[in-house]
């Protein structure tokens, strides 16, 4: 209503929505959650080497957990209600020069009959020109998703590859 949207992000990446949250959360890492329990009005999360108290708990988590630890609270939920498919985000940077076509606007999304390892790619650089280096470009590659998710699997080197191979395609 009030005029056209524009593409916003934190100008130094995603990690300023966690980075402030674990300012303000206590934040366990590295800590995976085997039970979860709630007491009165709140909630009790179970690690191997202790628990912790919450006032709420947020699951961003793949539903085979989400079941897991929902299970005996009570809630009506069961393995595979959410569907969703596994997607590899390889960003690859490449100077200027050697990219041979404008990257003015957001960037492209592959048809299925393309074959191409790659469901899209965003050129970061443009969309969001604070992420960027002078000089340089950015891209943003999405591998895999519900059509191909065993695009999304393999090592660092393989997604890089992959990637770099459909760009070139």
């Amino acid at each position: 209503a009030g005029g056209p949207l524009k593409m916003c992000a934190f100008r130094e990446g995603m990690g300023t929505l966690t980075t402030t949250l674990a300012e303000l959360c206590t934040v366990h890492t590295n800590k995976p959650v085997r039970r979860l329990q709630q007491t009165d009005h709140r909630y009790v999360l179970g690690f191997d080497d202790g628990s912790v108290d919450a006032d709420a708990v947020v699951l961003a988590v793949p539903d085979f957990v989400t079941t897991s630890l929902l299970g005996g609270l009570g809630f009506a939920h069961s393995a595979g209600e959410v569907p969703y498919a596994s997607v590899s985000v390889v960003v690859l940077g490449f100077p200027e020069a050697a990219v041979r076509h404008t990257t003015d606007g957001f960037g492209f999304l592959c048809p299925n009959p393309e074959k191409r390892e790659l469901m899209g790619c965003v050129w970061a650089s443009s969309v969001f020109p604070a992420h960027g280096n002078a000089g340089t470009v950015m891209f943003r590659c999405l591998v895999g998703g519900r059509r191909h998710p065993e695009w999304a699997a393999g090592t660092e080197e393989d997604l890089i590859a992959r990637a770099r191979g459909a760009l070139e395609a």
